[in-house]
């Protein structure tokens, strides 16, 4: 899958025409599928997204940097700037809190854990702008609808202390996918925007799609 992002400010990310669907949903996620897609434009040196979803059963109860966001209702980012490098994990839940580490191998071991992995500190993170929405901790009211939105900035300078001197985006080429969970929310799912296959693991970077800066 192949997705060509144009150039754009992030205070206009709403009406980035670069959208993606969010809509392969494995099959060992419940009945709930959200409609979910995500906007993005770039600058030279920073990525924009706009993940919007079209929910019920929100729940938000993690609280802080680097905590499990992934049961919670959350929307995710995997990147990987060069074909030799780890990726990045980005996962936001929809009150603004996120998990963010850079995976070099994304081998399980027996207990599940990724194992070859570095933890992203809050201050090397700090150039990263959030904006959500709703506030942790926030559940909705039975199956009562609800459309939020999670924006994230990024800056490529920060990703570059983990793989190496990048240049400006204009006519690069990464790999990526854009993910959609809810672990432990009351109706469970797992969508994504290139195929996972078979096996419900986020953790797949074979099967990552492609994203070109413009």
């Amino acid at each position: 899958m192949e997705l060509r992002i144009p150039r754009g400010e992030f205070s206009d990310i709403q009406q980035s025409p670069a959208v993606v669907s969010l809509d392969h949903f494995h099959i060992r996620g419940s009945e709930h599928r959200p409609v979910t897609t995500c906007r993005l434009y770039h600058g030279p040196r920073a990525i924009h997204l706009r993940f919007d979803v079209q929910d019920k059963f929100v729940r938000c109860v993690h609280k802080g940097f680097q905590s499990h966001v992934f049961k919670d209702s959350c929307v995710e980012f995997f990147v990987q700037p060069k074909p030799d490098s780890g990726y990045f994990n980005f996962e936001t839940s929809a009150g603004g809190e996120m998990l963010l580490r850079y995976i070099k191998d994304p081998y399980r071991d027996e207990r599940g854990r990724v194992m070859n992995t570095r933890d992203v500190t809050a201050e090397e993170a700090g150039g990263i702008t959030v904006r959500t929405l709703l506030k942790t901790p926030y559940e909705s009211v039975n199956d009562e609808p609800i459309n939020w939105w999670v924006e994230l900035s990024i800056p490529i300078d920060f990703l570059q202390n983990y793989v190496g001197p990048l240049a400006d985006l204009p006519g690069q080429s990464w790999r990526a996918n854009f993910y959609k969970c809810g672990d432990k929310t009351p109706m469970p799912h797992f969508g994504s925007w290139a195929p996972i296959g078979d096996k419900l693991e986020f953790h797949q970077p074979s099967k990552f799609g492609t994203i070109i800066f413009e």
